[in-house]
């Protein structure tokens, strides 16, 4: 749910008028409504802004973010039909998967279409009690960590004590809302939590003492944000998708050229709880890019479906036939290529 409403009268009302006298590429004169589920990752800002500044309006949507914890309870709504799209990391996405949910990837909210590997914005920050040092993750060995469980901060911890030669049975695992992480550093509660930006960052700022032993880097793990779907309402609301891929690709390009800037004054007026100076550092780490080459199926067989399956969330492996389907990043790409202009081409080979 929005939540926003003071902010709309003041901020809107300029912002409407500008782009009253634009015409959006495919814009129409109906309005569509669609549901987004979000959740509180620096990436957001994406969509976000295309509410704030009216960019789905302008290509002829009534946008509504939804808001969830993690993408682990989003995939739920989804399937519940409580919004028509999802916005979340790839691991929740692979593990409805495999449960036989009939979800579908149809871009991403950013990533890399050319890497072999990618995940960023996910960081390990160490309580103060720990005493260790940037990049010593055998610190954590006997220790505690806490991360929403199931989303892909574990994917991403799992993968950098495995880098690191550290098994799984030498640490333990809690679940741990990011809102929760900074009082828990501050409490003891736990050692050291893993986490996607701006949350790493919150938490540095927020606890003295605190330390970030990794900031991406990890070379076995894959976890891009997803854009996500049902399998019916590919057809039932094929039209909602084409406008929503297109207003979403505007949206990237826009944050893409203020990371810094005018995206931070975003972020700030719809998620509550973290600094400026934590939001200027997590929104420039990700690539806003929502193009789907082929090393997307290469990348999650090769790598995030290995690591699910070593989390033991996987009942079997995932079916991805019909799991990925890139007609609307497509669609966006040939109505609007402006929006795509500042970002290197695909290899020819890596195209689907």
């Amino acid at each position: 749910m929005i939540g926003r409403r003071d902010f709309i009268t003041g901020t809107l009302a300029g912002v409407a008028l500008g782009a009253a006298g634009q015409r959006a590429v495919g814009q129409t004169t109906n309005t569509l409504p669609i549901k987004v589920g979000v959740s509180t990752s620096s990436e957001f800002v994406v969509i976000y802004y295309g509410v704030e500044a009216g960019i789905f309006a302008k290509h002829g949507l009534d946008a509504k973010p939804v808001s969830y914890p993690s993408g682990v309870e989003m995939v739920n709504g989804l399937i519940a039909g409580a919004q028509d799209v999802n916005t979340m990391g790839s691991l929740p996405f692979l593990s409805g998967v495999a449960r036989g949910f009939p979800i579908v990837l149809i871009g991403h909210l950013h990533g890399d279409p050319i890497a072999t590997s990618y995940a960023p914005n996910q960081s390990i920050v160490a309580a103060p009690n720990l005493k260790a040092a940037p990049g010593d993750l055998k610190a954590l060995i006997g220790k505690t960590v806490g991360m929403p469980r199931g989303a892909s901060a574990e994917g991403y911890l799992r993968g950098m004590m495995r880098q690191n030669k550290i098994a799984d049975d030498q640490y333990k695992l809690v679940n741990l809302a990011p809102p929760n992480m900074i009082a828990s550093l501050r409490g003891g509660d736990v050692d050291a939590i893993a986490v996607w930006e701006p949350w790493a960052e919150g938490a540095l700022r927020a606890v003295e003492g605190t330390v970030r032993l990794s900031l991406g880097g990890c070379d076995t793990c894959y976890d891009p944000g997803t854009i996500l779907t049902t399998k019916a309402l590919t057809t039932s609301k094929a039209e909602e998708l084409r406008r929503f891929m297109l207003a979403v690709a505007e949206c990237q390009q826009w944050v893409r050229a203020n990371k810094a800037g005018a995206a931070v004054d975003v972020a700030m007026r719809w998620i509550p709880g973290l600094t400026p100076d934590a939001w200027r550092a997590g929104i420039p780490i990700v690539n806003y890019d929502q193009r789907i080459s082929k090393r997307t199926l290469e990348n999650y067989m090769s790598k995030t479906i290995p690591d699910l399956a070593s989390m033991g969330v996987l009942r079997n492996t995932p079916d991805m036939k019909d799991a990925i389907d890139p007609q609307f990043t497509r669609f966006a790409q040939e109505k609007g290529p402006q929006f795509f202009s500042d970002l290197a081409p695909i290899p020819a080979d890596l195209r689907v």
